[in-house]
């Protein structure tokens, strides 16, 4: 069963009612053809899920009634992913996989080897679209949240505007050929975040930037993986990490 986006303020957990409006109400009556009495699942993108009853269709708006509460499935860990601006449509794929592995939070990054580099114009409207993505990615998945997403940052930028690592955080980047140690995240710490480079690799200035930032290099084996390729590699590590003990 799908489920639907809900907006926070159109949610009332006390008395156990929701309103679905625009897009998602019509989508329900027109296209799955949800009728009076069917159940719906709804999420407000902050983490709450609810599974709900049909009510009533009144234009563009549906009620549910009866909202219960559904367990969560958001990852115990906080996990941002800075990857690398990949080419083309492997980029959207990306993005896509990035919501059902887990991540809370994705930073695009423009590298001294990035091919794809979006001008400040392009820029507004490459991320409006790249959050319908992580929408439609969240309601197929059934995620509680939906993942938030910034405009492209430089890795200097990205760097000054990260500032030192707190204490509850570890921070990782992965590097090809350093003989660097396999990914392996702490079951200790609640926050990690994963810097993921181009297809050309980073710069030596550049990891050494991040190694001066509180990143620890790190490896996904001996196979030099595509960048969206390890990206997925990574994210699979961090939700392995969660489920098996």
């Amino acid at each position: 069963m799908s489920q639907f986006f809900a907006l926070p303020s159109d949610i009332d957990a006390a008395r156990a009612i929701a309103l679905l409006r625009g897009e998602e109400a019509r989508h329900l009556g027109r296209v799955t053809r949800v009728k009076k009495g069917d159940e719906v699942r709804i999420f407000d993108g902050g983490g709450n899920r609810y599974l709900g009853i049909a009510a009533d269709f009144s234009g563009d708006t549906l009620l549910l009634e009866k909202l219960s509460p559904l367990p969560s499935c958001e990852p115990k860990k906080e996990l941002t992913v800075a990857q690398a601006l990949i080419k083309g449509d492997r980029w959207e794929w990306f993005l896509e996989k990035a919501v059902e592995l887990g991540a809370l939070r994705i930073i695009p990054l423009i590298t001294s080897r990035t091919v794809a580099r979006p001008d400040r114009e392009g820029s507004g409207k490459k991320v409006e679209r790249w959050r319908k993505i992580l929408l439609s990615a969240a309601k197929q998945c059934e995620r509680g949240k939906i993942p938030e997403i910034t405009a492209p940052l430089g890795l200097a930028e990205f760097l000054r505007v990260l500032g030192p690592a707190e204490k509850s955080e570890e921070r990782f980047f992965c590097a090809e050929r350093a003989g660097a140690r396999f990914l392996s995240p702490g079951a200790e710490k609640n926050k990690s975040l994963v810097a993921l480079g181009p297809e050309g690799g980073w710069s030596e200035e550049e990891a050494a930037s991040l190694v001066k930032t509180g990143f620890s290099p790190v490896s996904l084996g001996e196979r030099i993986l595509r960048s969206e390729t390890a990206a997925i590699a990574a994210l699979s590590v961090f939700l392995a990490a969660e489920h098996v003990k």
